[in-house]
């Protein structure tokens, strides 16, 4: 019932943030982390709370850029990274959205700057571009507002970030 949260190339020297669907994130130096083997059963990166799952594997490439969380009823924020304090992996990790059965639990989270240009897209096929910009920046415990209008039974399915030429149409 495993499955790869994400996938991203690093320098050595990079800091990772691990966001799970329950609303809590865990930055921590990807120094702690060491090189194993394809048999290696790996190594904890967040201690999670049964039924919880890390949803979002992000590199911070800007540290004063945003953490984006966007939940499974399309409520986003953008967070200063900065508000995230760099700790040991495989702890528990802070709060990163507020989550209720309105918002539903955290659907995709990625790194962003205010020109960044976003595709929000629903299990459903519905699809909003939005600039990272017009996404309101709240606090960690903040439930963001909504950016998508969805029908009762959609889920947002993805949240990535949108080739450069639609930066050029936008």
């Amino acid at each position: 019932g495993e499955r790869v949260a994400g996938v991203v190339e690093t320098s050595g020297e990079d800091e990772i943030v691990l966001v799970t669907a329950g609303g809590l994130a865990v930055r921590f130096s990807e120094q702690e982390v060491r090189d194993t083997g394809l048999a290696a059963g790996g190594m904890r990166g967040a201690a999670l709370e049964d039924g919880d799952q890390v949803i979002a594997l992000v590199r911070v490439a800007r540290p004063n850029g945003f953490l984006v969380t966007i939940t499974q009823r399309g409520y986003a924020k953008r967070t200063l990274l900065k508000e995230y304090a760099l700790i040991h992996r495989g702890g528990k990790g802070v709060i990163t959205h507020k989550i209720s059965d309105k918002t539903g639990s955290i659907a995709a989270a990625l790194e962003a700057d205010e020109k960044t240009m976003l595709l929000v897209v629903s299990k459903n096929g519905k699809m909003k571009k939005v600039k990272a910009s017009g996404i309101k920046v709240a606090n960690r415990a903040a439930a963001g507002e909504a950016i998508i209008a969805l029908t009762q039974k959609d889920v947002i399915a993805k949240l990535l970030i949108a080739p450069e030429e639609s930066l050029k149409r936008a």
